[in-house]
């Protein structure tokens, strides 16, 4: 039968091979290869020695072991055992909820406990190693290069330690707050969380949720959702494909590469660069920097002075919502549809379609051959490239197109919805077709074919040539304009310098205003002032 003791804070010497039940508290019992047992409510012991054996049969009980290869049962609640040597056991019993089992040496085995009970095993130091038998285990490496093996399901995994490797399927959970830690999970359905430091982490299953807020991280995962919001200026990186993703963080770098991503950008100032094909893409804030690398992707922008940079093919971009002011970039035709009121954007790109269907929008597009439909009120559209094509429609009351280059053509609308057309630069040219236009040549030797009746001509270049019967007004107030008006009724003012009007039907009126110009017609009504 073994002794029993019940005195406290003292330190007891067995002789090696001996037995001891223990009643107090605070004791240090030092013996090898005994067996000693602690049966004090809310007690702590410290066994010195090595092979030796420890159980523990009280709850809220504390114990340390110093030495290696020994072995320790848990059977009371919440209590905490700490092994501070190499090969130990530890035997966690099915009665033993919430047990804490800290390990400071390497090789030792946990087994026991109910995945109920929430069992914590914790390593500390460097390149220690252990094995953790049973289901819903809480496992902290918080040394440096240490690893676990994990035997059973449904386990918890931290990771604060740093240079840490693991590869497991019995984990439903990770998280990463070391550096340099990488893991691998293998189960559908499971999570991690990145809050370190150049941690990587691959989920192989399917249904799985990240979250990235360290910074330097990389996940491999696909059909996935992941949350990123990484610190300030930090950087992120998801290699995977049909994955979810939210770049919720401001001032983040977040690198996607895969195909069928869904990304939305809801922070500001973010710079997100995305490589694959059929991306579908939502920027919602404002200030963001959004790159694609490839083909078909869906993007809508919805925020404020945006940037957003396309270089596949196939690509489709909406730009809703108000106060857009979005700046966009594509390396080849891409498809745009603007909603966005009030709002201002900047497209780079040639040989694109773009649809304004909203109010008051003004849109600048820097590049040749693109095709514009405007189909709202009161929209601006300014063009700085050529041979682009301009179509007005029935509902676009009050359009303003501005052709800044030459070869561009620009059709439809109504007569009581007054468009109107400037043309700016030197040499240009433009094709009107449609009546009631208002047309402006501001350049210099620029020439607008009219294909219609009733437009109105402002000529305020200079050295432009115009024979046209399908303007019922113009007005020169350029230098060395010269222009010939078809048709009866029409009306002509002269308010520049050497400029020529002549006028071959009948009941036109002419004002002249300016200085050394010359008026050619007949039986018209002439004012000289």
């Amino acid at each position: 039968m073994p002794n029993t003791t019940n005195v406290s804070n003292t330190t007891i010497s067995l002789t090696d091979g001996s037995s001891l039940i223990v009643t107090g508290t605070n004791d240090t019992v030092l013996v090898n290869s005994g067996w000693v047992q602690l049966n004090t409510p809310g007690g702590t012991i410290t066994v010195n020695g090595t092979s030796d054996t420890l159980s523990v049969v009280s709850n809220f009980s504390t114990a340390v072991i110093n030495g290696s290869g020994n072995a320790v049962s848990l059977a009371g609640t919440l209590d905490t055992v700490t092994l501070n040597g190499s090969n130990e056991t530890v035997i966690i019993g099915a009665s033993a909820p919430n047990a804490v089992v800290n390990l400071n040496g390497t090789g030792s085995t946990v087994t026991g406990g109910t995945s109920a009970m929430a069992a914590a095993v914790v390593l500390s130091g460097a390149g220690n190693a252990a094995t953790v038998v049973g289901d819903g285990y809480w496992v902290t490496l918080a040394g440096a290069s240490e690893t676990v093996t994990l035997s059973g399901t449904g386990d918890r995994l931290i990771l604060s330690g740093n240079y840490i490797t693991l590869n497991t399927s019995a984990a439903i959970s990770a998280t990463l707050s070391g550096v340099s830690d990488t893991v691998t999970l293998g189960g559908n359905g499971v999570s991690a969380t990145l809050s370190g430091t150049y941690d990587v982490a691959t989920l192989t299953g399917s249904g799985t949720n990240v979250g990235m807020y360290g910074n330097q991280n990389t996940v491999s995962a696909s059909g996935s959702t992941i949350q990123v919001a990484t610190i300030v200026n930090g950087t992120a990186a998801v290699l995977g494909s049909s994955d979810t993703i939210s770049v919720s963080g401001n001032q983040n770098v977040v690198t996607v590469t895969g195909n069928n991503e869904a990304v939305t950008v809801s922070g500001t100032s973010d710079r997100v660069t995305i490589t694959g094909d059929n991306s579908t893409v939502t920027v919602n804030n404002s200030y963001d920097t959004v790159t694609v690398n490839g083909n078909n992707a869906t993007l809508t922008l919805t925020g404020a002075a945006e940037s957003l940079s396309l270089s596949g093919t196939g690509d489709m971009v909406t730009l809703s919502g108000t106060g857009t002011y979005a700046t966009v970039t594509t390396a080849n035709a891409a498809s745009f549809t603007l909603t966005n009121g009030w709002s201002g954007e900047t497209l780079n790109t040639s040989g694109s379609n773009v649809t304004v269907g909203a109010y008051s929008n003004a849109l600048i597009i820097n590049g040749n051959g693109n095709t514009v439909s405007v189909t709202h009120t009161v929209d601006t559209v300014t063009l700085n490239g050529s041979n682009e094509t301009v179509n007005l429609a029935a509902s676009s009351s009050s359009a303003q197109i501005y052709l800044n280059g030459t070869g561009s053509t620009v059709t439809g609308g109504v007569p009581a919805m007054s468009a109107a057309v400037a043309l700016s630069g030197a040499g240009n040219s433009a094709t009107i077709v449609g009546n009631g236009y208002g047309v402006t040549l501001a350049g210099a030797s620029e020439t607008v074919t009219l294909i219609g009746s009733s437009d109105r001509l402002t000529l305020s270049g200079n050295y432009i040539t115009l024979n046209t019967s399908s303007a019922i007004a113009a007005t020169l107030s350029g230098v060395s304009d010269t222009v010939t008006l078809g048709g009866n009724g029409v009306s002509a003012t002269l308010s520049g310098t050497n400029d020529v009007a002549t006028l071959s039907g009948s009941g036109t009126y002419v004002g002249m205003y300016g200085n050394q110009n010359t008026v050619s017609a007949s039986g018209s009504t002439i004012q000289v002032a």
